[in-house]
């Protein structure tokens, strides 16, 4: 599988290989500075949250 985002600094790399895991919700830190839909600074993970599971938060990016 080719990734065009990796690409760009590997191009002349072999496919990069995809491995899946289970999704998991972790808490982060992050300032409100963003570039459309990307961080425009790097956010800090504070900790996981094993008691919540991914469809009972909600993202900044969720249209409400």
């Amino acid at each position: 599988m080719k990734s065009t985002t990796l690409d760009r600094f590997n191009a002349d790399k072999d496919d990069t290989e995809l491995t899946l895991v289970e999704p998991i919700v972790v808490e982060v830190s992050a300032d409100t500075a963003m570039t459309g839909t990307s961080f425009r600074h790097g956010v800090r993970y504070l900790r996981y949250r094993p008691e919540l599971h991914p469809e009972d938060v909600t993202s900044p990016f969720d249209k409400p």
